[in-house]
């Protein structure tokens, strides 16, 4: 009889463990706000004079938000994937772009257009001009202090006109992915 028993608590057992409902734990977060977005983005990339080919690229880019249908311009300055020329978009590292937005561009277009302008103005040992344009989202910049700001643009260009040296140097990159472009002809910087 205790055999018998025995079988039956063990068989009720294996039943019911062997059945047994699992807890699918769920709270309901619907209560909470909640972001959603999507964006449409067209872009073109520019393409250079046939006699000039650079290892990076210019892309000019539409987006589109999809809900308002609000549209936003800019230009994108993307690394190349090799030294040969950036001949098609998919030569580009779209990863790295850096984004400089419509009105900026225009701003930099202009000082560009200064600097080609008084090229080939040499001056004396003892005087230089020097030019500085940087472009980052606001996003990435961090406060360092109460009017301090840490700067790592994602665009940058640099030109020198010194004595011995007219130069011109682009930086594109977010973040420590840096790729770095020098222009010493002024052909190459009006292709740009």
């Amino acid at each position: 009889m205790k055999i018998i028993f025995t079988v039956i608590i063990l068989s009720l057992l294996l039943i019911f463990v062997g059945c047994s409902a699992k807890f699918s734990y769920y709270k309901s977060k619907a209560d909470i706000s909640q972001l959603s977005s999507s964006i449409l983005t067209e872009a073109k990339l520019i393409n250079w004079p046939e006699d000039q080919r650079y290892s990076f690229g210019v892309v000019v880019a539409t987006d589109k938000k999809t809900f308002d249908s609000s549209l936003i311009h800019y230009a994108l300055f993307v690394p190349g994937r090799s030294g040969s020329g950036a001949k098609d978009i998919f030569d580009l590292r779209i990863e790295y772009a850096s984004p400089v937005m419509e009105k900026d561009l225009e701003y930099f277009a202009y000082e560009l257009d200064k600097i080609l302008r008084n090229w080939s103005n040499k001056t004396s040992t003892s005087e230089g001009t020097y030019y500085n344009y940087y472009s980052e989202p606001v996003e990435t910049q961090m406060s360092e202090g109460l009017n301090e700001s840490a700067w790592n643009p994602s665009v940058k260009f640099e030109f020198q006109n010194t004595e011995k040296k007219l130069i011109g140097l682009l930086t594109i990159g977010p973040d420590s992915y840096k790729y770095k472009y020098t222009f010493d002809d002024m052909k190459e910087m009006a292709a740009l």
